[in-house]
């Protein structure tokens, strides 16, 4: 099995979509990091299944989340261009807040308790605006 642990910030608010008899939520992380003295950011797609509208309001615009859980990658083309893109399907998720708070969501059996106050926004440090 292939897992993935990624620290990063939500590119838009969350989705709360249906497919079928199975919900879902749906969301971009991205992650920026330095690279030659210049931002490179990765962005993730992110599903977390089962009923999830008690996340909906945790899950905004430059939120910064810690998820883990299964991925794969699948290639794209799009104007002559070659793009990986990588897709993760969610166990866990934690809201990472101000202060040193924690607030954790973590999926097991699709059931997630939510122990967790809004996010802060984090500054203008995001790569998105």
């Amino acid at each position: 099995m292939k897992q993935i642990q990624i620290i990063g910030h939500l590119g838009k608010d969350a989705e709360v979509k249906r497919f079928k008899d199975t919900d879902y939520t749906s969301f971009s992380v991205a992650v920026t990091e330095k690279v030659n003295n210049e931002d490179v950011t990765t962005w993730f797609d992110c599903l977390k299944y089962g009923s999830n509208d008690n996340l909906r309001p945790y899950l905004l615009k430059g939120t910064k989340v810690f998820i883990q859980g299964n991925f794969n990658a699948k290639t794209s083309e799009k104007d002559g261009k070659t793009y990986l893109n990588l897709n993760v399907n969610v166990d866990k998720l934690q809201l990472i807040g101000a202060k040193g708070e924690n607030q954790t969501i973590q999926t097991q059996n699709h059931a997630t308790p939510v122990q967790a106050a809004p996010p802060t926004p984090e500054g203008d440090d995001l790569p998105f605006n």
